[in-house]
């Protein structure tokens, strides 16, 4: 894949992702990584299209543009190696962007558990990558805790 069509990609894929979020947060105003604070505290979520780039390098990436965005809870969402349904229906689009992957350290995710308070975080998998542990959960899980556990939607 040419460096063009990667970038084009990820664009792509980026636009997915903050579409979903500005759906599940019921909040039109998302429309990238600086305008999303939980609690005021700004959270800064990198998204990366290529399924074969290891999470560690993905991270490095996301923990950079967190800093570029003065966060200090970097998350970032990966897209699986299933490819985006093309011709499926909008509400079947949004459940393969929600099962997409979303990932942060295990120091982020145990000072973000401290902002949930009193919300319940979601059940997430502990993944090592390289040296690196990560906290795995899908889109639809942090977009959850985003919300407040409230539905998905503003249904």
């Amino acid at each position: 894949m040419s460096e063009i069509m990667q970038t084009t990609g990820e664009t792509l894929f980026q636009l997915q992702v903050w579409d979903y979020l500005a759906w599940a947060l019921d909040d039109e105003r998302l429309e990238h990584v600086d305008n999303l604070c939980y609690k005021g505290e700004p959270i800064s979520i990198s998204s990366f299209a290529n399924p074969h780039t290891p999470v560690v390098k993905c991270w490095s990436m996301a923990f950079d543009r967190a800093g570029d965005a003065d966060s200090e809870y970097p998350f970032m969402v990966k897209m699986g190696a299933t490819p985006f349904p093309e011709y499926a229906s909008c509400e079947d689009k949004r459940q393969w962007v929600g099962s997409q992957s979303a990932y942060t350290s295990s120091d982020v995710w145990n000072r973000f558990k401290s902002l949930l308070h009193p919300i319940h975080p979601a059940r997430v998998e502990q993944v090592k990558s390289g040296e690196s542990w990560f906290v795995k959960m899908s889109l639809t899980q942090l977009a959850f805790m985003l919300n407040s556990n409230l539905l998905l939607g503003g249904e």
